[in-house]
């Protein structure tokens, strides 16, 4: 049974209508925001305020352990502080005080402030009425999605009983604030008067708040007398004004949680998810190697050096984004133990594998190991089943720790090493650099077993752009290796009104390419017209990290003018563009080839086109020699240059045919074929088109930027572009290979579609 409850609320008090660009938010956004929290409050007691016609969007998300209330803007405009904020925030000493002030919110619409006085009162409200149940009562905002904290925090296991931990007082998040003449336009010297001559130095966030009845309801009060008595004297702020004051006031009854300068209310949660250190016998950390092959921990024996723990900790405080760790050779489950504590911290998964059949059941009887609820599974690693499981767990998680630490080490590294993503650890124990070193600096004064060294695995370290990390490791007989890229890419979608095609797109990249896709930075222009979508386009840009532009329509080659002007400004030299429909072969297709011959996969795709692009200083390299109306051996750019240039350029061929496509069209002139890595190229007059690719940045220049038409069309670029090829100044490529399949499985009216 959930022990809090929390409320919110939510007002359309028409900030979409402030001047001021800083301060002006559409409605929208913060519906939108709304939608994020209650998706992730799951089954968690909430009350929100909010308008009646907004109730059955709020039941929609969460139908489960909610109570809506009806808020209205003429209930703010009732508050019995309604009419002392209004006489402050219209006088130009309170407005001009500070050059933001007079664009502000507050000193803007009338409803701003007269709404967040409310806050706590909702909250004495609430825990007054308690229809819930509840211990403890918490404030969380509407928006606090939007910039202040993820709400995935909420919807953790371990988040409820840590923050109930932190509510014995009344809970204030407090960021550091000094050398500013006012709070939110609250004077100073009058937050001074208020708190007896206090330094203040720090101001209390309104974002996440509360604790229990009794202290809400004493502290409402108290906010209560404040407001009255500040507003009187002719002081306002904002209710973080009020609410430092009451840090100083009672801080025998609050807690004060302090976060960074920034303000922003992430910190505190991931001070949560970062608990307290376990107590895990850190004596063990600093003794001296005995010579022994293993030492007692939590009943157990632990095939470590001892201060390989220490070394251990020291890497997961300094990456805390890890999504998974997966262990090979549970052993005794000491080790597992430890780095189950050390991902609980980090609120990531782990899973251990282990060969021997009755190993579970005897770590079972081990208390410490029961408890810990270790996902332990039990099989050879090296089938082939279990191996694509890991593939797949790696390939669909977020940064990924692989320890091999099995029977095989060297096996395990040399295979699970080519599943790792950018960013990505691989480790593996009883490492030395080479025998010779073992004998001198190893055996007898570090570790006695030797059954990995660089010679191993030197091939998957070159082949998968390994680096040494976290070096302390080799001090304690382990090997910690770093998946990375020198180049970064951006990568670009378009969609138009199909999320389900979006995410078979999404799927098609990880399956195909799992580095392409996590090793770009993503981004996704929804052109979408179709409202019924947002909901599941944002669930989905969420899931796989993209950052969304919306610009109501702006087209197909609209879309694509907006992401070539995008990417001059970003920090990556290669983009990466893909239209919706435009799905990457996978695995499935290993082997298999178009209709004129190339392959249609090739495993290391990604790696190959940086490589020839970095190689050939191309422009840009298409990728899909067979397309799905033609193929690249026809010079498709015949159709749409100038007919000028047509005599031109194709004397023996001047004339185009009276309707449809001539059989006897021009052949595309390639110049030089050649292949990196496995993956056959070729340059030449090779024309553009809005099939997937790879840019440089200088190519995107020269292709879309130095030039711009207000309604661009594929044929007026395909032109204008094979005109820069011919004269030398556009220096194209294109694959001959056949990566890419057209699936448009989501189909819409063809009134709907949009050039430009």
């Amino acid at each position: 049974m959930k022990k809090i409850t929390y409320v919110t609320a939510l007002l359309n008090i028409k900030r979409d209508q402030l001047e001021s660009p800083s301060f002006n938010r559409p409605f929208k956004r913060y519906l939108d925001t709304l939608s994020r929290l209650l998706r992730h409050m799951g089954n968690n007691n909430m009350v929100i305020y909010i308008e009646d016609e907004h109730a059955e969007f709020v039941r929609n998300i969460k139908p489960n352990n909610i109570i809506i209330k009806s808020l209205s803007t003429e209930e703010i405009r009732k508050s019995e502080y309604f009419e002392k904020i209004q006489k402050i925030r219209t006088t130009d000493e309170w407005r001009n005080q500070v050059g933001w002030l007079k664009e502000s919110t507050q000193a803007n619409l009338e409803l701003y402030n007269p709404l967040i006085f409310q806050k706590i009162h909702w909250l004495d409200e609430v825990s007054n009425d308690n229809p819930f149940n509840s211990e403890y009562f918490m404030w969380v905002d509407a928006g606090i999605a939007n910039a202040q904290a993820h709400p995935g925090y909420f919807s953790k296991d371990w988040f409820e009983e840590r923050l109930i931990k932190k509510l014995e007082k009344f809970l204030f998040i407090c960021f550091p604030y000094e050398g500013h003449s006012e709070i939110h336009g609250f004077k100073r010297e009058g937050i001074n008067k208020y708190v007896n001559g206090a330094n203040v130095n720090r101001v209390a966030r309104a974002t996440f708040f509360g604790g229990k009845r009794e202290d809400i309801f004493y502290l409402t009060k108290k906010f209560n007398e404040l407001a009255h008595k500040t507003l009187d004297d002719g002081y306002m702020g904002t209710e973080e004004s009020i609410y430092t004051i009451m840090s100083y006031l009672y801080s025998d009854l609050i807690n004060v949680e302090m976060i960074g300068g920034n303000g922003l209310v992430s910190t505190f949660f991931e001070n949560l998810q970062n608990g307290n250190t376990p107590d895990i016998e850190k004596s063990k950390y600093d003794e001296t190697w005995n010579g022994e092959g293993s030492f007692i921990y939590l009943e157990t024996k632990m095939q470590q050096n001892p201060k390989a723990l220490k070394v251990f900790e020291d890497f997961f405080n300094n990456n805390k984004d890890i999504d998974l760790v997966i262990e090979i050779g549970s052993a005794w489950g000491s080790l597992s133990m430890f780095i189950k504590d050390q991902c609980d911290k980090i609120n990531s998964k782990f899973v251990t594998y282990e060969i021997v059949k009755n190993r579970k059941e005897q770590l079972m009887r081990n208390k410490h190991f029961a408890s810990r609820n270790i996902d332990m599974r039990i099989c050879n690693i090296f089938d082939e089943d279990n191996m694509e499981e890991v593939k797949k767990m790696i390939m669909t998680s977020g940064r990924t720790l692989v320890m091999c630490d099995g029977g095989n080490k060297v096996r395990e590294f040399n295979t699970i090493s080519n599943f790792l993503k950018s960013g990505d650890f691989i480790m593996a124990h009883d490492y030395a650099p080479n025998r010779e070193i073992f004998k001198t600096k190893y055996e007898g004064k570090i570790w006695n077993w030797f059954e990995i060294n660089d010679s191993d695995i030197n091939n998957a370290v070159v082949s998968n752009n390994l680096e040494d990390y976290h070096t302390d490791f080799k001090d304690v007989a382990w090997i910690c290796k770093k998946k990375t890229y020198q180049d970064n890419t951006d990568l670009y979608v378009v969609t138009f009104n199909a999320p389900d095609q979006f995410e078979f797109l999404c799927k098609s990249i990880i399956d195909a390419s799992p580095e392409m896709f996590n090793n770009s930075k993503k981004y996704v222009l929804n052109n979408s017209t179709d409202d019924s979508t947002i909901k599941e386009y944002e669930r989905l840009f969420e899931k796989y990290n993209f950052t969304e532009f919306r610009k109501d329509n702006l087209g197909i080659c609209g879309g694509r003018q907006f992401i070539a002007e995008h990417f001059d400004t970003t920090d990556n030299e290669y983009m990466l563009f893909f239209e919706d429909d435009m799905n990457m072969n996978g695995p499935k297709d290993k082997g298999q080839v178009c209709k004129n011959g190339f392959l249609k996969y090739h495993s290391n795709l990604y790696k190959g086109i940086i490589n020839i692009m970095k190689k050939e200083k191309y422009d840009f390299l298409k990728w899909s020699f067979t397309e799905f109306y033609g193929d690249n051996k026809t010079q498709w750019a015949w159709y749409n240059v100038p007919q000028t240039f047509r005599e031109k350029h194709w004397p023996n061929k001047p004339q185009l045919p009276k309707r449809g496509f001539d059989s006897d069209a021009p052949l595309t002139k390639f110049n030089n074929i050649k292949c990196e890595g496995g993956i056959p190229y070729v340059d030449g007059e090779i024309y553009y088109c809005n099939w997937p690719q790879i840019v440089s940045k200088s190519g995107n220049k020269k292709m879309f930027l130095e030039t711009k038409w207000e309604r661009p069309y594929e044929q007026t670029w395909m032109s204008y572009m094979f005109k820069k090829t011919v004269k030398g100044y556009l220096k194209p490529a294109i694959l001959l290979m056949s990566p890419i399949t057209h699936d448009r499985f989501h189909h819409y009216s063809g009134d709907l579609r949009k050039e430009s």
